[in-house]
């Protein structure tokens, strides 16, 4: 408590706008990776990010669905996978639907402990969404190693390209930059 204290007494005699002007100074030369990170790779954009709840996955999608619209000639790929702990049919409350067009998703787990087993999210989403599936609007199919998820997604979009998005866990997302030959990686949860 008394390390706070100590702090606390620092930081009172600047005016609040120095150490707002700190902050944000420190913050701005900081590069942090997964966060709605576009990345091109040959005729595919990818977007990476590491929104892993319903409000953040709700933002994110809102975002895809732009961008699926944008490009109605490009594939739509979503590669997906979360943590075990995480309120999962909350945050597939939040998938997109592209009315006529195909979406295809990629369901996979990071190497964690934590990782809730891809198989386990294909069952959450066909409770939710069998009918869309059965209708053709989406396709699923379970790719358990995060690296080989990718890759699938990459081939299917063929020399056309598309659009893939690769989300839901900071987990996936750190497995799924190396192999997209991102500069920088995460690591952690």
């Amino acid at each position: 408590m008394c390390a706070v204290s100590n702090g606390v007494n620092t930081i009172r005699p600047f005016e609040a706008d120095v150490v707002y002007d700190g902050i944000t100074g420190a913050a701005s030369r900081m590069r942090f990776l997964g966060r709605w990170q576009d990345i091109r790779k040959g005729p595919n954009r990818l977007i990476v990010d590491i929104g892993h709840n319903a409000h953040g996955l709700k933002y994110n999608f809102s975002q895809l669905c732009r961008l699926f619209v944008k490009n109605p000639s490009r594939k739509a790929v979503i590669v997906l996978g979360f943590v075990a702990d995480k309120d999962v049919d909350a945050a597939l409350e939040e998938i997109p639907c592209l009315d006529g067009r195909l979406i295809d998703f990629i369901f996979t787990n990071a190497a964690s402990r934590r990782a809730l087993p891809a198989h386990e999210l294909e069952r959450h989403f066909l409770r939710r969404y069998s009918g869309r599936v059965s209708s053709g609007l989406y396709s699923v199919r379970v790719v358990p190693h995060v690296a080989d998820a990718v890759m699938a997604a990459l081939e299917g979009c063929g020399p056309e390209g598309g659009i893939i998005y690769i989300g839901g866990s900071t987990f996936v997302v750190a497995e799924a930059l190396p192999v997209l030959g991102a500069k920088d990686t995460l690591s952690g949860g």
